[in-house]
Parts: C-alpha cells; sequence; structure tokens
C-alpha cells in the first residue's frame, strides 16, 4: 500500500500534467482521493446509539471492524459536551485497537457521572499518530442516560431477602409451636386410654 501511495503521489506531484496535460492529473487526482476515502470506509466504528447508566458508573461496548486485507491500528476518543460531568475513559481502558483484515474488535468503555440526566456522546477513530479518520463510517453518536436505578435496585433486593428470611423464620417458630401443642394433646390421650384399658 505504501508503495502504491508513493507512486500515487509522484503521478499527481508531476509537473508532466501540467498545461495540456492536466486533465490527465486531475483524472489521477481524483482516482487516488477515490481510493483513499473507499479504504478509509472500511475501517467501522459500531456502538449502540443509547445507553442506560444504571447508577454512577458502568460500562459500554464499543467495536471497531476492519474491512481491509491489512492489520490496522485505531484510537477510540469519546468526547462530551463542555460542562457535562459524564467521564469516559478512566481507569485501565485501552484507547489503541489493533484489528486484523475481515475482523472485529471490542473494547469495554467505562463511563462515570456524578448527575442524573441525558448526555449525548461523540466516539471518533484516529490513526495512531493521532490523525482523525474523516469516512462517516468512522464515527458515532451515543445517547447516555444516568440514572439511580443500580442503587434503588440493589437496595429493594436486600430488603426484599431481608423479609423473606424473616417470614421464613416465623413460619417454622410457629409450626414448631403448633406441632409441640398437637403432640402432647396426643400423648395425653393415649395415656388416657391405657388407663381405662388397666381399669377393665
Amino acid at each position: 500500500y505504501l508503495s502504491s501511495f508513493d507512486a500515487a503521489a509522484a503521478v499527481t506531484e508531476s509537473a508532466a500534467w501540467r498545461g495540456r496535460g492536466s486533465p490527465g492529473g486531475w483524472l489521477a487526482m481524483t482516482k487516488l482521493s477515490d481510493f483513499l476515502t473507499k479504504q478509509e470506509n472500511k475501517v467501522t466504528i459500531i456502538a449502540s446509539r443509547k445507553v442506560l447508566l444504571a447508577g454512577t458508573s458502568g460500562t459500554t461496548p464499543v467495536s471497531v471492524t476492519n474491512g481491509l486485507t491489512m492489520q490496522v491500528q485505531v484510537l477510540v476518543e469519546a468526547s462530551t459536551p463542555a460542562g457535562s460531568t459524564l467521564r469516559v475513559g478512566s481507569g485501565s481502558f485501552e484507547r489503541l485497537l489493533t484489528v486484523t483484515p475481515h475482523m472485529t474488535q471490542t473494547v469495554r468503555m467505562p463511563m462515570n457521572s456524578s448527575s442524573i440526566g441525558t448526555t449525548i456522546m461523540r466516539l471518533q477513530l484516529f490513526t495512531s499518530n493521532g490523525t482523525p479518520l474523516t469516512g462517516p463510517t468512522a464515527s458515532a453518536s451515543m445517547s447516555v442516560e444516568v440514572t439511580r436505578f443500580g442503587r434503588t435496585l440493589l437496595v429493594l433486593i436486600v430488603a426484599a431477602l431481608g423479609v423473606l428470611v424473616l417470614t421464613s423464620i416465623v413460619r417454622l417458630h410457629r409450626k414448631r409451636r403448633a406441632g409441640g401443642r398437637h403432640g402432647g394433646r396426643d400423648y395425653d390421650k393415649a395415656e388416657t386410654r391405657a388407663h381405662a384399658g388397666g381399669a377393665g
């Protein structure tokens, strides 16, 4: 690819296509531009359009598909609007992905927020040296909705388990008391019968 690009660049930079030869030069430059655009569009970012963040933190999968015949390295970057409390990519998040030909590589992007609300997050692919890919498949928008359902749901589950355990203990205690009373009555009846038989 590099050899082909060097040759194509030499053609477009050559002075031979100027003047009467300019149509051929413009045609070569257009073909080179179209070729580069098509190749760039084969590297695609895949992400959910909407993510529900139940609690203050969580992760979301972001995938990169490589439709080229060679291995590529791309950086996955995320940006949020100014003033947003949503933070992306903290911790051990690996932004640089190495994607083999005709394969997909996925990374789980960590997120955290200190407030409830919805934020539009922008995802963008860059080359390994920090140059943004300009194709339509190299970027995506994601709506991140932050709630407190995660913590609330955990509290409700713990409370429900507590009620269940207490209810089971009370039922078991009642059964044991009821069984003790019935057992005592049966013993008294048997003893009365024994005495009556002896008297006969």
